[in-house]
């Protein structure tokens, strides 16, 4: 124990200096510290944990950053959810929601957060395609909020009537309903007794959860998954709607929050990338009215991520999960990964692929048959390529699902790189590689591949395509015999045009 005078061994008895004495009040409360820290190290030591990856991604508003994060993950487990911190985390894997992961960090029980070392996937996630010959059935609780005060953006019958048919809605209007089930060629089902809306839920400024306190001037982890808790809680104790547990009992359903505009969110919406148990989506007020702004928040749920170019996360605007706005579908390799769009051909040998050769195809437009897409995958004669790399070609006018495409993309041909591996449960984003006008080609050197539009018409493109290597290179002109043929496609229903206007609460 400390004292404030000692006797020297070889002096008589001296009594320390006020100055002294503050100094070794400091060595000893720094000692006290350092004490309390050791502590709470020893007591935060390294575990394992395991349980359901549950990733959410942000959606910025007008390219602003997303706010409080981009990116957030939860970790799913039996005695409830744990924040994931996983920026220490070495070579992380491309995650979505649904995966089984297995976590080695230190658990801090104060914060409700894993601070993890390493992060190793234990099963894939269930993938979110309708398989052939089949119709995958979306289900959905869409809960309106008010929060702390503060309106939801539109009442329950219009929000139904915008949501899916036969809610009262005009012949003319575009319901979620009509996009999906459009835009997937009818490989989507989603209608009114599977996708139910309650509420107005009211929720007060705070709260509690299972990942802390909530607070609704912020906007971080334990807001937006405490609103959700509260939402649902609320719902059940009100019992609002008969097929209310019943739907929240399926797997891989889908929980929507319609939230009044929160400033401190900074986005326009936040979707689980995947769909586990379960998954969710916020969307942030007038942003939650918005058709392009609600499929794209859905599509994180299929596991979409951002539609990319190589500069710009958002870049690819020809898809909903890109920026720009307006009403279209996903892109070519996004609606084949989800069982949506079919293949016209598929160029991955070298016998199928012969060098020098030009072939011809004509390509469908993406919203005019589902056998639309051309794909070329180079593994087996460009080794050194990973054997996911994938060319897509496709072809996009501004008809049914693509009704508000931009001109930049309508009338063209695109190319994205994919993964052409067939394996779906490999999470590789699309990126945009080049749009072509009639006309113009696209090279490129890592897949010895070359690709020119020829010409359109008939809701059709007319492309060629050639694998160019030093030996035997492409022919400068492309024989002008005609292009392999395409299944002709049936007439199509056309899709509901847009409403002038979202509808809009009569309520302040």
């Amino acid at each position: 124990m400390w004292s404030a005078s000692y006797r020297p061994c070889w002096k008589g008895q001296m009594t320390l200096t006020r100055n002294v004495q503050l100094v070794m009040l400091l060595l000893i409360s720094a000692c006290l510290n350092y004490a309390a820290a050791s502590s709470r190290n020893l007591a935060q030591k390294v575990e394992t944990f395991e349980g359901e990856l549950s990733m959410m991604q942000a959606s910025k508003v007008n390219g602003a950053g997303g706010k409080p994060h981009d990116t957030m993950y939860l970790l799913i487990m039996a005695d409830g959810p744990r924040k994931l911190d996983l920026t220490a985390v070495p070579a992380l894997p491309q995650l979505v929601s649904g995966m089984k992961v297995k976590v080695t960090g230190k658990y801090n029980k104060g914060l409700n957060i894993i601070t993890a070392a390493t992060l190793v996937t234990t099963a894939a996630a269930k993938v979110q395609a309708a398989a052939d010959g089949e119709v995958y059935p979306v289900s959905s609780v869409t809960f309106l909020l008010e929060i702390c005060g503060k309106k939801a953006p539109t009442d329950l019958q219009s929000f139904q009537s915008w949501w899916t048919n036969g809610h009262g809605t005009p012949p003319v209007a575009l319901t979620m309903q009509d996009q999906h089930e459009t835009c997937s060629y009818g490989k989507v089902s989603f209608n009114s007794s599977n996708n139910i809306v309650v509420g107005p839920i009211v929720l007060p400024c705070n709260g509690t959860g299972s990942v802390g306190n909530w607070d609704a001037s912020k906007c971080g982890w334990p807001e937006v998954y405490g609103w959700l808790e509260a939402a649902v809680a609320a719902a059940k104790a009100a019992n609002l709607h008969p097929e209310l547990n019943n739907i929240l009992g399926r797997y891989s359903h889908r929980r929507i929050l319609v939230m009044p505009f929160m400033q401190a969110c900074g986005w326009a919406g936040l979707g689980s990338v995947g769909c586990g148990s379960w998954c969710a989506t916020w969307t942030n007020g007038p942003y939650s009215l918005q058709p392009d702004t609600m499929f794209h928040e859905l599509g994180h749920n299929f596991g979409l991520m951002h539609a990319r170019t190589p500069q710009y996360e958002y870049g690819d605007c020809s898809c909903s999960m890109g920026a720009c706005g307006g009403i279209r579908c996903y892109n070519a390799p996004n609606s084949w990964r989800l069982g949506w769009y079919q293949q016209v051909d598929k160029l991955d040998t070298a016998a199928r692929m012969p060098a020098g050769s030009w072939l011809r195809y004509s390509l469908p437009a993406t919203q005019s048959s589902p056998t639309n897409t051309l794909f070329v995958v180079p593994a087996s004669w460009q080794p050194e390529l990973p054997t996911w790399f994938g060319l897509s070609v496709s072809y996009m006018e501004a008809v049914r699902g693509d009704l508000q495409l931009l001109p930049d993309y309508a009338n063209k041909v695109l190319v994205h790189q994919f993964n052409g591996s067939g394996d779906a449960t490999l999470t590789v984003s699309p990126v945009l590689l080049q749009v072509l006008s009639s006309g113009q080609e696209f090279v490129d050197s890592r897949a010895s591949v070359r690709v020119r539009f020829l010409s359109s018409a008939s809701s059709a493109a007319s492309i060629a395509v050639c694998r160019d290597t030093a030996d035997t290179p492409c022919p400068a002109n492309v024989d002008p015999s005609p292009p392999s043929p395409s299944p002709i496609p049936p007439p199509l229903p056309p899709f509901p045009s847009p409403p002038t206007q979202p509808p809009t609460s009569s309520s302040p």
